[in-house]
């Protein structure tokens, strides 16, 4: 069990379990929870790159009344995933935490963004609603530096990827706190180069508002101001896209606003999920 760093918050169980298909299934959930069945719509949480459900620990006053089902996706995905192909393992976790078949909330950060739009639009009946999280429609929103930096995949060996990767996602300096960026950083040391690989070509690939859309309810996007990861502007592109979606920027945030002003991300989901009634 791992306790949330937020004060007052939960603790954090991590879950083992195996999705419908066979496959195992992880995932972290709230202590005290709603069990499934039970509580309000849940949520369907998918981490950013390289990260895992641990990144949402912040987020407990959530889990007041609903289920948070935190996903962990497996490492062992094939080079050629897609990011429906993404969205779908998340959904197949949902399914294993037991909510199969039942719909909830697709909440993303970054890259769990786009594979939480991804799911949606794949399985309209399965989203009650989108949170999407410093995500952007497709990668040509993500800056220079980092597209040039993923060039370099091929050339890394295995072993040094992990560490590799990072030291790119999380530069020396800013104003990360120490023990949030040894948080993070510990997420992504245990990811692999073929995972890696994998949701890097999955985002090479994707575009979010390229053909028919079938997912049609309710979003909320939130997006930090400083944003150097995927700049707010795209966030706030994607929003203009999506019919009725309700844009929020937090100044003074970065790329994980739910990481550093975790009490105002709370506030605008809450305050979503109320006037949707979710």
């Amino acid at each position: 069990m791992v306790p949330a760093t937020a004060s007052a918050a939960p603790a954090l169980r991590l879950v083992s379990a195996t999705s419908g298909g066979g496959r195992p299934a992880s995932f972290w959930r709230f202590e005290g929870a709603p069990a499934p069945g039970a509580g309000k719509t849940p949520i369907l949480a998918v981490a950013g790159l390289g990260l895992d459900g641990r990144v949402f620990s912040r987020l407990g006053a959530l889990a007041r009344d609903r289920d948070l089902v935190l996903a962990n996706l497996p490492n062992d995905l094939p080079a050629s995933s897609t990011m429906t192909g993404f969205g779908r393992e998340a959904l197949a976790i949902l399914d294993a935490a037991g909510h199969a078949g039942r719909p909830a909330i697709l909440m993303g950060s970054s890259f769990g963004a786009m594979a939480a739009l991804a799911a949606a639009n794949a399985a309209p009946d399965r989203a009650a609603g989108l949170v999407l999280i410093g995500g952007a429609a497709s990668w040509s929103w993500v800056p220079f530096r980092l597209r040039a930096a993923s060039r370099l995949h091929p050339w890394i060996p295995r072993g040094a990827y992990p560490g590799f990767f990072a030291n790119v996602m999380l530069p020396p300096g800013g104003r990360m706190a120490p023990e949030v960026r040894a948080d993070l950083r510990a997420q992504m040391l245990h990811r692999t180069k073929p995972f890696l690989g994998a949701s890097i070509g999955a985002m090479r690939s994707f575009d979010g508002l390229a053909g028919p859309r079938a997912f049609a309810g309710p979003a909320l996007l939130l997006h930090g101001e400083r944003d150097a990861v995927l700049p707010a502007r795209g966030g706030r592109f994607l929003a203009d896209a999506l019919p009725g979606a309700t844009f929020v920027e937090f100044p003074g945030a970065g790329h994980l606003p739910h990481v550093s002003q975790p009490a105002r991300v709370v506030e605008a989901i809450e305050g979503f999920l109320a006037r949707e009634s979710l």
